[in-house]
């Protein structure tokens, strides 16, 4: 593939400053292109969704369009799209749907690679269910999130294995794909934040074997 650095920079107003912008933390630069469809989309009658006039079926044909973007992005079904305020926001919705659920003696496995929106929504549900939280560790010498741990993290009572695909801080990737496979074969749902990673390498949630991917388009 023949990337055209320039070109690309060509589409990014901000760019013109001639500041070099390292802002992913905070939200990333924004194309014209996006700028253009959010105007025009905010600009043009629009309501509530529905058939019934040209205003809500504006809006209908937004989110549909919506889904089917989010969902080439993932390798996923766009009727199984859910847009949120943020990703730290969507998985406390999904922490506290799920743990609904929950009963003394059941357990959760998260990550000390992780960044907090994938830690602390799972902390305050397991609190309030009553339930055990267990931990992966990473190795401090080498950044990596040794897989063969889950094997004894992970039992028939775990409920939810929560990972990332790519540390927001250090860059490492975990192997998602093996470690669903470890907490499907014991019946266990696997949330995988993509926040980061979503941005630097193709994603496609049946590869990672997730059961609930988040990912932040102000990060792309």
């Amino acid at each position: 593939m023949n990337f055209k650095a320039e070109q690309m920079r060509a589409d990014f107003p901000a760019l013109t400053t001639g500041l070099a912008l390292f802002d992913a933390p905070g939200g990333t630069q924004v194309p014209e292109q996006v700028a253009d469809a959010i105007r025009e989309t905010m600009l043009s009658p629009i309501s509530n969704r529905s058939p019934a006039s040209l205003p809500g079926r504006n809006a209908e044909e937004a989110v549909h369009s919506f889904r089917l973007a989010a969902a080439d992005l993932m390798g996923a079904d766009p009727k199984g799209v859910m847009h949120g305020r943020s990703s730290t926001q969507l998985t406390m919705d999904f922490s506290r749907a799920l743990s609904k659920n929950w009963v003394s003696g059941d357990n959760i496995v998260l990550s000390k690679l992780d960044h907090d929106s994938n830690i602390a929504p799972w902390l305050i549900a397991a609190a309030h269910a009553g339930v055990e939280v267990r931990w992966a560790q990473f190795d401090a010498n080498t950044s990596e999130l040794d897989t063969k741990q889950y094997q004894s993290l992970i039992d028939k009572r775990t409920q939810v294995v929560a990972l990332t695909a790519a540390s927001n801080f250090i860059g490492s990737k975990p192997e998602v794909s093996k470690i669903a496979a470890i907490a499907h074969a014991h019946n266990a749902y696997v949330y995988v934040d993509a926040v980061h990673y979503a941005a630097h390498d193709p994603l496609d949630i049946k590869t990672l074997g997730a059961d609930f991917t988040v990912v932040s388009p102000y990060k792309l």
